[in-house]
This record gives C-alpha cells, structure tokens and sequence, in this order.
C-alpha cells in the first residue's frame, strides 16, 4: 500500500490554504488580545461585518497583516506561519 503524502496546496494571489486559517486567525486573536469580532474590527479600524466577511471566506486579507504589523508590531510571517518571533 502506498504511503499517503500531505501536499500543501497553493491558493491564487498568494493566500493561504484555507486549512490555515483557523491557526491564522487564533493567532491573531491570541496576540492582539480580542475576544469578539468587535474588538477585532475596533483595532483594524474596520466594521464587524468585514470580520464575519473574512471568517466566512476562511482567508486573512493582507490589509489585516499590514495593519497589525503598522498599529502593533505584528509579524505578518508569524500570523501566517507561527514561525519567529511575534515581533519583528
């Protein structure tokens, strides 16, 4: 029987595969410090609906990086990955 392989499928533009979101987003919960969706949106200066937008579609847009990034110091490549430190 032959071995199973786990590929990592590619999205177009660049985004993640949707089974990384949830790590994703946990991470960015965990390191901003929100609970609901409106502390999300109050500290991307975005509406709420944009939030349940983004979890409905299962991708982090890179606006959110940037800003995190911008207003927080939030490694873009560690809400991605997990990897390196939250704080470039």
């Amino acid at each position: 029987m032959p071995e199973s392989v786990m590929v990592e499928l590619s999205t177009p533009h660049g985004d993640t595969p949707q089974s990384d979101f949830a790590l994703q987003y946990d991470r960015i919960l965990a390191a901003t410090g929100c609970r609901t969706y409106s502390d999300l949106a109050r500290i991307l200066g975005i509406k709420q609906a944009a939030v349940s937008d983004v979890k409905r579609r299962k991708s982090i847009p890179a606006e959110w990086l940037l800003n995190l990034l911008e207003k927080m110091g939030i490694s873009p490549e560690w809400i991605r990955s997990g990897a390196g430190p939250i704080n470039p």
